[in-house]
C-alpha cells in the first residue's frame, strides 16, 4: 500500500470496511474538494441533506475513501 492512501487499522485488511478502519487527516476548510456549490432543496423535508452535511460527507469520503 502506498503512503498516499490511508493505513488500515484493522488486523485483517478485509475487515477495513468502515470509517473507523482508516485514519487520514480531514481536508482543511479551504481544500478545493470542498469548493462546490451544495445542492439546495427547493422544498426541504425534515430528513433532507443540508449543505453542512453535504460538505461533511465529501470531507469524510476524501479522508477515508469510504461512503458511510
Amino acid at each position: 500500500m502506498s503512503s498516499d492512501h490511508p493505513t488500515p487499522t484493522r488486523a485483517i485488511p478485509r475487515q477495513a470496511t468502515s470509517v473507523v478502519a482508516h485514519v487520514a487527516p480531514e481536508p482543511e476548510e479551504d481544500d478545493p474538494l470542498l469548493a462546490f456549490a451544495p445542492f439546495i432543496h427547493t422544498a426541504p423535508r425534515r430528513n433532507s441533506i443540508t449543505p453542512q452535511l453535504q460538505r461533511r460527507f465529501v470531507a469524510t469520503l476524501a479522508a477515508t475513501g469510504i461512503v458511510v
